[in-house]
């Protein structure tokens, strides 16, 4: 399991049932306190995924940090969805059982044992007070502050937000999305210790009502966020991986061009498949080559610009087209300049 994925599961695990980007790993069943461990980036990395998934408050304020107000408010946002989510399964454990809790938000402990148990193979590299852990789309960036490893929210924000949801309405609106869902789930831990639900079916119900009721009322459409995916297949991931790797290989050799017609549609790629993993990769893929291309993609991109086809994404994205992929490329480009591999 890959660091990245782990950070997506991690980020995203309210934004689907109660995981929205990849497998469904997260709360632990018990609030014991988090060891805050930043001596060094990988103690730091796993500070973070324990501290995201147990919905500790203390550990995730030491080991994410925001730079701008804009980054300190989906940062608050995102904490205040974890804390909701973690204390939600506490008292689903509590009212209805472990295994009931499993059918909501997956298999939690397995998840995040086999994410711990995955990071001492990881890479890590430093250099000054700059560190990497993982390698390459697999890598999280950390800085040193005051003798401490931390992550950036920054390089978090494209895994917080979605596959591209890295502008500004983007990032307001990820934001206002985990803060309704903090509501969401806080409020249906509260009827859980009521006693008002008694089965998983009860409490799923409950959940879709409060999601369309949030957005009726203008909130970011959770319809689909709180419905529980089923537990994402592991083989299927890392099929998908090996494949992504290969398929690397090739987009190096198309045009912009090429590249901006092979991203994958939206289509029934279900949840947790092999083709869910597959398609959704691409698609990273393809963007990130076409962003290493620079100004060399511009002409292609500028042509692409106003392209309504949406594509597939993580059940987190923000309903990407590719017209605003590209129009987010062109974006950080800046100033025109030369496109000579524009395709």
């Amino acid at each position: 399991m890959s660091l990245k994925f782990i950070s997506r599961a991690v980020l995203a695990v309210g934004l689907a049932s109660v995981a929205r980007a990849q497998p469904a790993a997260t709360m632990p069943a018990t609030t014991q306190a988090v060891v805050i461990d930043q001596s060094t980036p990988r103690a730091a990395v796993k500070t973070f995924i324990l501290g995201m998934t147990s919905g500790d408050e203390a550990a995730m304020r030491a080991v994410l940090i925001a730079q701008n107000p804009l980054e300190q408010k989906l940062l608050d946002a995102l904490i205040a969805q974890q804390v909701a989510i973690a204390r939600f399964q506490v008292l689903s454990n509590a009212t209805l059982g472990p295994g009931a809790t499993r059918r909501l938000l997956g298999n939690v402990d397995r998840d995040r044992n086999a994410a711990i148990k995955a990071l001492p193979r990881e890479k890590e590299q430093i250099s000054g007070d700059n560190a990497t852990v993982g390698e390459d789309e697999q890598e999280e960036t950390l800085v040193r502050r005051n003798g401490k490893w931390v992550m950036t929210l920054a390089s978090m924000i494209p895994v917080a937000c979605g596959a591209s949801g890295t502008d500004e309405e983007s990032i307001n609106e990820s934001a206002n999305g985990m803060n309704i869902r903090a509501k969401i789930y806080s409020e249906t831990a509260d009827e859980l210790k009521a006693g008002k639900y008694k089965t998983v079916a009860q409490v799923r119900r409950a959940l879709e009502s409060k999601s369309a009721k949030a957005a009726d009322d203008g909130g970011p459409t959770t319809t689909q966020t709180v419905k529980s995916p089923p537990p994402a297949d592991a083989e299927a991931l890392a099929r998908a991986q090996r494949d992504i790797e290969t398929l690397k290989k090739t987009l190096t050799k198309k045009t912009s061009a090429e590249l901006i017609a092979a991203f994958v549609p939206k289509g029934s790629q279900g949840y947790g498949s092999y083709e869910y993993f597959r398609d959704y990769m691409a698609n990273l893929a393809i963007r990130a080559e076409l962003a290493a291309r620079g100004a060399d993609a511009r002409d292609a991109l500028e042509r692409h610009a106003k392209d309504a086809t949406r594509i597939m994404e993580a059940v987190n994205g923000p309903g990407d087209t590719v017209g605003r992929i590209c129009q987010q490329l062109l974006t950080a480009l800046g100033k025109p300049g030369d496109s000579s591999r524009g395709g």
